[in-house]
């Protein structure tokens, strides 16, 4: 899943500035290894090792840790590319003082929507808005269509000031390994 992820955050994105930190969990797999070792190889490209049980958090508190932007991108190794804008929209978002973490609208395989947002009450605690329309489906007055407020965002793409990252303590590596949702206010 990494090749194609990192295949299009290098030559699919047009924003250019861009680092890129693997955090590694214990790859044993051939063509994984290979695939690091080949990735070693671009200046763009920093990959740090992790041992223990898989901790999503952790992962990446120490990625962003390292990162020497002001801005980071917190990006799941299945993400693939498919809008060259997608980061330079995201970052143009994120660097005004008024907003917190911002989201992808990320889609299913079979094209239909898999994140758009997290609702707070949708469905009870909350639930994710819009999940299995077409990716070509505008939604509930277009909803789909525009930038919009939602109550929490996917860890699977999001992008935030580094800042704000550190002042909210980070993702919560203690009670949140695995499954996350990011609703920060800024």
């Amino acid at each position: 899943m990494l090749g194609p992820c990192i295949y299009g955050l290098l030559h699919r994105t047009d924003y250019k500035q861009i680092e890129i930190i693997i955090v590694d969990h214990e790859s044993d797999n051939r063509k994984s290894i290979e695939l690091l070792a080949t990735l070693r190889s671009d200046e763009r490209i920093r990959i740090i090792p992790q041992t223990g049980p898989f901790n999503y958090s952790e992962m990446n508190n120490k990625a962003v840790q390292q990162a020497r932007g002001e801005i980071v991108a917190l990006i799941n190794n299945d993400i693939e590319v498919i809008d060259p804008n997608w980061l330079s929209e995201m970052v143009a978002l994120a660097v005004l003082p008024q907003n917190g973490a911002i989201g992808a609208k990320l889609l299913y395989p079979n094209d239909t929507v898999q994140h758009a947002g997290f609702i707070m009450g949708l469905g009870g605690a909350g639930g994710h808005a819009f999940r299995h329309f077409a990716s070509t489906s505008l939604g509930y007055q277009a909803r789909l269509a525009m930038t919009s407020n939602v109550s929490a965002v996917t860890g699977a793409c999001l992008v935030l000031r580094k800042a704000v990252f550190e002042e909210v303590g980070g993702l919560n590596a203690h009670d949140l390994p695995v499954s996350i949702m990011m609703s920060i206010y800024a």
